[in-house]
């Protein structure tokens, strides 16, 4: 039990390193492409709640919010009026894509059960919306109401965007942990992800 426990505070610390670098690249991936942070969701499970909520009667992967988790930026100035000239960020953290390929039931999932970690894999997926026309919609509902757009593995992205509800249309790109393994490739990585929706017509203050 003894070893069983060292590898769990080896694995605890490890983790929160990686939740450190997590949030330090996506960080700097906003602030490359001038946008302010807006909202989150977890993916797939539930925030933990508030000071009176059990965490003994939420799921264990409630514990992990990062784990799989979508932080959301804008440049709007008003959340309930969207004009032209504003857009939407998307940055979709998938540290493991295991339920993105299996889904999730109304039954926890056993963590020993599920596919095993060689068969999955880790990325972060990058969204982009804006209004077709200037609106009064709210950004949050809209981007709930969204369609997720087909993600692109390269930087590039069709000149003409599809229409993804809401009176948005949008892109998605692929970003590979490796483009983002230090400084270096972060920079380079946000250069060409600011090009790539520069040319397909994201306004960017930065």
């Amino acid at each position: 039990m003894d070893e069983l426990m060292l590898e769990v505070r080896k694995s605890q610390r490890l983790l929160v390193a990686y939740y450190q670098r997590i949030q330090d690249s996506v960080k700097a991936i906003a602030d490359g492409l001038g946008v302010k942070f807006y909202v989150w969701e977890p993916a797939h499970f539930s925030r933990l709640g508030n000071l009176t909520t059990n965490p003994l009667s939420r799921w264990a992967w409630d514990m992990v919010p990062l784990f799989e988790t979508c932080l959301v930026f804008t440049n709007a100035k008003d959340a309930n009026k969207q004009s032209v000239e504003e857009w939407l960020l998307e940055i979709r953290v998938i540290t493991d894509s295991v339920f993105y390929e299996e889904g999730v039931g109304r039954i926890e999932p056993d963590p020993l059960s599920i596919a095993p970690p060689e068969s999955t894999e880790s990325r972060i997926e990058i969204y982009a919306y804006r209004p077709i026309t200037d609106q009064n919609n709210n950004w949050y509902s809209s981007w709930l109401e969204a369609e997720t757009p087909d993600p692109k593995e390269s930087f590039q992205v069709d000149q003409d965007l599809p229409h993804v509800g809401a009176g948005l249309i949008g892109c998605g790109l692929i970003v590979q942990f490796v483009d983002i393994a230090d400084q270096k490739s972060l920079h380079i990585t946000i250069n060409q992800i600011a090009e790539t929706l520069r040319g397909a017509g994201f306004p960017q203050s930065n």
